[in-house]
C-alpha cells in the first residue's frame, strides 16, 4: 500500500514538473508561465532524480511507467538543450584578449545592491580594489546615493537618481563621457541608462544599462520585453561598438533574452565558460543568472567574474573588454534573426506600451488609497 501511494506521488510530480516546464513556450507574458523560464537548471537536477527513483520504483520499462520515463527523459533532455551553450563543453562565443593594448579596455562593474541593504562598506571595497571604468548600481535609495558618493573620488563622472521603488540607479566612469541621459523607455519610473563614452584610445563606445521589473505575482513580463526589445532595435544595425549591462531580470536561455540577442546582434561572454549566476545570493539552491552583460563583435573578454557577496540578494557582475580590430574573426558569429523575429517583437513592444497607461494609472489609485487610510 505505502509503495502504491509513493509510486502515485512520484507519479504526479513527474507530470507536474513535465507540465510546468513547457509552460513558458506558450509565450504569454503572464508572471506565473514566465517564472518557469527560470529554474531549468533545477528541474533538470529534480528529472534526474525523478527517473532513477522511477525505474527503481516500477520498472519504467513497460506500459505507461515506461511513456513516463520516455517524457521525463525527453524533458530533461529539453531543460539541458536550453542550459547547455552556458556550460563549458559548448564553444566560447567571446575569445580572449591575450595581449590588449591598455587604451582599449574597458571594465564595467554592475550590480543590483538591493535598496533594503545598509551595508555599503563591502561594495566600496570591491570598487577600490578592482576599480572598474564603468560602475553601474542598480536599486539605489536616497541613502544609498548618498553612502556612496564619496567614490566620487575616484571617478570623473557620477549621475545618481535615486528612488524609493527598487529600480534607483547609479552610473559611475573615469572615462571621458560625450552624452548621458536616463531614460524610461517603456515605464514610469523605470529608467535606464544611455551614455557615449571615450577609450583611451580615443574609440568611442555607446553603454545600455537595464533593469526592467521581474515577472512576480500581479506583474507581467509586458513591460520587461518590450524594454528589452526597445534597446535591441535601438543597438540594431548601429556600427558603433556597443555594451548593454544591468539587472535584465530574465535568464540568458529564456525567448525574450534570446531574441534580444538576435535583433541586436550582441554577444555573451558567458557563452561555454559558465552560468555566472549572480542571484538568489543568498540561496545556493535557487540561483540564476539575471544579470547580464551582453556586447558587441567588437571586443575580446579579458576577465569575467561573481564577485564576493555584499548583503545583497544578488552578486556584484564584473566583466572587463579590450576593443579589438580583428575581433570578429577571432569571436563566434552573432544569432540572426529568424523569420518571425520581427513579428515577435512588434507584439512584444505593442503589448508592452498598451499595458503602461493601465500600470500608471493602478500606481496612482494605489497612492491615493494610501493617503485616505492614513487620512
Amino acid at each position: 500500500m505505502l509503495a502504491e501511494i509513493g509510486t502515485g506521488v512520484t507519479a504526479f510530480i513527474a507530470v507536474l514538473i513535465i507540465f510546468v516546464s513547457y509552460l513558458p513556450l506558450s509565450r504569454s507574458s503572464k508572471w506565473w508561465i514566465r517564472g518557469w523560464d527560470y529554474p531549468r537548471p533545477q528541474l533538470l537536477i529534480m528529472i534526474v532524480i525523478l527517473v532513477v527513483l522511477w525505474i527503481i520504483a516500477t520498472g519504467g520499462t513497460e506500459g505507461w511507467p515506461l511513456v513516463l520515463t520516455i517524457a521525463l527523459v525527453g524533458t530533461g533532455l529539453y531543460h539541458a538543450w536550453r542550459i547547455l551553450p552556458m556550460t563549458p563543453p559548448w564553444p566560447n562565443e567571446v575569445a580572449l584578449a591575450e595581449d590588449s593594448d591598455v587604451g582599449r579596455r574597458i571594465s564595467v562593474l554592475s550590480c543590483n545592491v538591493l535598496m533594503e541593504n545598509r551595508d555599503a562598506s563591502r561594495l566600496k571595497s570591491l570598487i577600490a580594489e578592482h576599480k572598474p571604468d564603468v560602475v553601474l548600481l542598480l536599486e539605489t535609495d536616497q541613502w544609498w546615493t548618498e553612502s556612496v558618493m564619496d567614490l566620487g573620488e575616484l571617478y570623473e563622472t557620477v549621475h545618481a537618481l535615486p528612488q524609493d521603488n527598487h529600480y534607483g540607479m547609479m552610473f559611475m566612469t573615469n572615462l571621458d563621457e560625450v552624452s548621458f541621459a536616463f531614460h524610461d523607455l517603456v515605464e514610469e519610473d523605470v529608467p535606464s541608462v544611455e551614455a557615449k563614452l571615450r577609450l583611451p584610445c580615443g574609440a568611442l563606445i555607446r553603454f545600455f544599462g537595464l533593469h526592467p521589473r521581474p515577472p512576480t505575482p500581479g506583474v507581467d513580463t509586458d513591460q520587461r520585453d518590450a524594454e528589452l526589445i526597445v534597446v535591441a532595435r535601438r543597438i540594431e544595425g548601429d556600427p558603433m561598438p556597443v555594451i548593454v549591462a544591468g539587472d535584465l531580470n530574465d535568464v540568458a536561455w529564456s525567448h525574450t533574452t534570446r531574441l534580444f540577442r538576435r535583433i541586436s546582434h550582441l554577444l555573451d561572454p558567458r557563452i561555454g565558460r559558465g552560468f555566472y549566476s549572480t542571484f538568489d545570493a543568498t540561496r545556493w539552491y535557487m540561483r540564476w543568472p539575471l544579470d547580464h552583460l551582453f556586447h558587441s563583435n567588437d571586443f575580446l573578454l579579458r576577465k569575467l567574474a561573481c564577485l564576493p557577496h555584499i548583503g545583497s540578494d544578488h552578486y556584484p557582475y564584473l566583466v572587463e573588454l579590450c576593443l579589438t580590430p580583428g575581433a570578429p574573426k577571432r569571436n563566434a558569429a552573432p544569432d540572426t534573426m529568424t523569420d518571425y523575429d520581427a513579428e515577435d517583437a512588434d507584439q512584444m513592444v505593442r503589448k508592452g506600451r498598451l499595458r503602461w497607461p493601465g500600470q500608471r494609472a493602478r500606481r496612482l489609485w494605489l497612492r491615493l488609497r494610501r493617503k485616505r487610510k492614513k487620512s
